[in-house]
């Protein structure tokens, strides 16, 4: 049956392109969306953002890292991009060319896929791609260097194939300019190339190119230029404290480590991947070859993230997976029964789509593009207004969702390291910067706060460390988002966020309270010009306890609305430290939202969940503010 013509020559082209188009728009968009509302969570954007910073004003350092950005990944392929960012400045820079540099990888795909099967399954083939679920994670997922790898790669799959060995050679180069551990798919193509019986130059230059590559930069550079202080050899301690060590114990109890690579959620990770492309690369293994190494180091880390979608951990698979099920698609057409290519379409349409669905990514984009906001407007203006306002030559420490926007400074700090006590990846104690002029506290932030990121049981007696190294003055404070200056004035007016009163008579603990806490009353000030107001709670602590409590209030007044989530504490002075029959009154600054008048009575409703064990909650309703509680 002929196909169609527009699927044929220039039509078939111009599909590919508006794919490429469509998704660069598309995800382009949810990146924009993410960064201009505070949704990125990380550090790799700002880490990179900074690293592009500082190398047009010829540094290697990363502030945020604490060390040259050298030292915690061999990222060479900053030096390329440095000239875009210098003319466009800023984050952004870097998320739209890693989706425009993603996008391109359908092409590559394409003309792959063309090659090995038709004109037809490239277009499919491209398209299943631009809809791979771990892709588009990938790419929503902060920046990051080795997700260029991905169509780098690509390409130099297409030209191997192509038996084109100087430009599959640039690919490869290219790619190795993206992370250290592309060295390892480097001698995996030696391998194959061994495998596959092509000539000496094939075979010896990639694996000279990565062991080479592996020596220079793992084996000497890197160390050098982190001092030892990042310890991805932590990764593997389980198998033995150093490398030499878990390699050793890997090789003698070869069960052993195979029972851990194939653990519940890393055989589902392989089968994610695997999915959207109905596991058709199994049917040509041999091109699997070059990612067995990589496919070792992510099955055998004990780092979580290593083993999911949701991060950036798959860009070294999806080159091989598509070049597989490519092959394996070519295989089955080579089999007598007619009814195959068509049955093989149909399969690999339904699970690309299905896998789409199946996997959230649509909400993924969503929640990236907007529709699921983090952060009210009003937040959003008060938050971008204070940023903006810093100067470029300040020192600031700051939440994660706050550094990317603040990464074109030399002098940002990571707060979860002061917070933490300790370098991330790493048990060396962290130096407290002594020149900060600005400290920036999310209380929402997950990252450093929650037990899923770096939540320390004592890491508030850091906050308070660094608190009382200086005179510090409130610069801004809203709904859980705070940030202090240096005091302009010594000695700075102290900072009364929690404050420890005798017990009231005419607040009495009931019998049956089942948390180590209890909200027993509030107070509301009048508002101010732009409807803000001091929400104070009152607590009382029945008994000793490690837990430190998120409250979610709703709070109505007739004319008033809040609903948010608050930090007693601002976690800083948490829960967990507050003296026990003793009541504890935290104060909170909190923006209302305006109602239409109603004779509804002041009420307030409140539930709180323990951040270590979210099992741990519980809730209350309180009417009208007590006018008997003390100010």
């Amino acid at each position: 049956m002929k196909p169609p013509s527009w699927i044929q020559g220039k039509g078939a082209i111009t599909l590919v392109f508006a794919g490429m188009a469509a998704y660069c728009l598309l995800i382009g968009h949810a990146c924009y969306s993410a960064y201009s509302g505070f949704r990125y969570g990380d550090f790799d954007l700002a880490v990179h953002t900074q690293s592009l910073r500082n190398i047009l004003h010829g540094s290697l350092d990363s502030s945020i890292l604490g060390i040259p950005f050298l030292g915690n990944h061999m990222v060479p392929i900053l030096f390329l991009i440095a000239p875009d960012y210098a003319i466009f400045p800023s984050p952004l820079t870097l998320l739209f060319l890693q989706t425009l540099i993603l996008a391109l990888g359908a092409w590559a795909v394409f003309l792959l896929a063309r090659q090995e099967l038709s004109e037809r399954w490239g277009v499919a083939f491209a398209f299943f791609y631009l809809l791979y679920p771990p892709l588009i994670f990938m790419n929503l997922y902060e920046f990051h260097p080795i997700a260029l790898a991905t169509t780098f790669l690509l390409c130099a799959l297409l030209f191997w194939r192509r038996q084109q060995f100087g430009v599959f050679l640039s690919f490869l180069i290219l790619a190795l300019l993206c992370q250290e551990n592309i060295a390892l798919i480097a001698i995996g193509f030696g391998i194959l190339a061994l495998l596959e019986r092509k000539s000496a130059r094939w075979i010896a230059t990639p694996l000279l190119l990565g062991m080479g590559w592996l020596v220079l930069t793992v084996g000497w550079l890197m160390p050098r230029l982190n001092h030892d202080i990042i310890m991805f050899n932590s990764l593997y301690s389980h198998f033995g404290t150093t490398l030499p060590l878990a390699l050793k114990a890997i090789i003698l109890h070869p069960l052993s480590a195979l029972a851990f690579a194939l653990q519940p959620e890393k055989i589902a990770f392989l089968v994610t991947l695997l999915t959207p492309v109905a596991f058709l690369c199994l049917l040509r293994p041999l091109a699997l070859v070059p990612l067995l190494p990589i496919l070792a180091q992510r099955l055998l880390s004990a780092r979580p993230s290593e083993a999911s979608i949701l991060y950036h951990y798959q860009a070294e698979f999806i080159p091989f997976i598509f070049l597989g099920a490519i092959l394996g698609v070519r295989f089955l057409r080579q089999q007598r029964w007619t009814a195959i290519p068509r049955m093989t379409a149909l399969l690999l349409g339904c699970t690309t789509i299905a896998s789409f669905f199946l996997a959230g990514t649509i909400p993924k984009i969503q929640g990236d593009s907007g529709s699921q906001p983090r952060l009210s407007q009003n937040d959003r203006l008060v938050q971008r207004k204070l940023l903006r306002s810093i100067p470029p030559e300040a020192a600031v420490t700051t939440t994660f969702r706050h550094l990317a926007p603040l990464s074109g400074r030399e002098r940002l700090y990571s707060l979860h390291h002061i917070y933490s006590g300790r370098y991330t990846l790493s048990s060396v104690p962290y130096p407290t910067p002594p020149d900060l002029d600005l400290i920036i506290l999310d209380t929402h932030d997950p990252l450093t706060f929650t037990i899923t990121g770096f939540h320390e049981p004592k890491g508030h007696l850091n906050l308070q460390k660094l608190l009382a190294a200086g005179a510090w003055e409130v610069a801004e404070e809203l709904d859980g988002f705070i940030a202090l200056r240096k005091a302009t004035n010594s000695p700075a007016p102290p900072l009364h966020w929690v404050r420890f009163i005798d017990p009231i008579p005419a607040l009495q603990p009931s019998n049956t309270v089942t948390t180590a806490i209890q909200l027993a009353g509030y107070r509301l000030s009048p508002p101010d010009a732009e409807n803000n107001r001091i929400l104070s709670l009152y607590w009382i602590k029945h008994r000793e306890s490690a837990a430190d409590y998120d409250v979610v209030v709703q709070l109505q007044d007739g004319t008033n609305s809040f609903t948010k989530s608050l930090s007693p504490g601002h976690r800083v002075w948490p829960s967990q430290s507050w003296p026990t029959n003793q009541w504890t009154v935290s104060s909170h600054r909190i923006h209302c939202e305006t109602l239409a008048p109603s004779s509804l009575a002041p009420r307030l409703t409140a539930w709180w969940e323990n951040i270590v064990s979210p099992a741990d909650h519980a809730g209350v309703e309180i009417a009208a503010p007590d006018p008997a509680l003390p100010q």
